[in-house]
């Protein structure tokens, strides 16, 4: 009996001293998949805010010649596409209109009550799980990648053309031997 006397408590201090790197551990892994969700956050959003300023191209342009180019209708069309991108870039990190939408109802209500659980009240609005923002966002051209070098442009119509040509060819002849019929 006295030995078990002697020993009494111990288990807490052994128990306290496991805890402790365990939770140390637990903090980390929530931290890194944060980080992790995080920036795939960041490229999808990326990813979405260049298709998003790529669907404005010259319709005509694209049909004829194959050219993705922008039309430039605006005094500054530089200026224009750079608030344009950023608008979409921080509408899709931040998840805006993603409860507006009545048809949803149910989807945001569970949406709501999920936000809920995760966000601290008063801290972060519930548009997020993640509190995400940007400093500062810059869209920048690619080097020797605009279509008034001439060398780009005949580059791109020869490749289109590569294609469109033979296919081109092929239709005509088809077309002739309709008229035998």
């Amino acid at each position: 009996m006295r030995f078990l006397e002697k020993n009494r408590g111990s288990i807490s201090v052994l128990l306290s001293i496991i805890l402790l790197p365990t939770m140390t551990f637990v903090g980390l892994m929530v931290d890194s998949a944060r980080l992790d969700l995080s920036r795939a956050l960041v490229e999808s959003s990326g990813a979405l805010t260049t298709n998003a300023g790529l669907a404005n191209y010259d319709t005509v342009l694209k049909d004829v010649y194959g050219l993705f180019a922008m039309s430039q209708n605006d005094a500054d069309p530089d200026a224009a596409l750079q608030e344009n991108l950023e608008r979409y870039f921080k509408n899709t990190l931040q998840a805006h209109g993603l409860l507006e939408s009545d048809d949803l109802d149910l989807q945001s209500e569970l949406l709501g009550e999920l936000q809920d659980i995760f966000v601290k009240s008063g801290t972060q609005s519930r548009d997020s799980l993640l509190d995400v923002g940007y400093d500062s966002f810059e869209a920048k051209y690619v080097d020797d990648s605009s279509l008034a070098n001439p060398r780009i442009l005949k580059s791109q119509i020869v490749e289109f053309m590569k294609y469109r040509g033979p296919a081109s060819i092929g239709l005509s002849i088809l077309d002739s031997l309709s008229i035998f019929k």
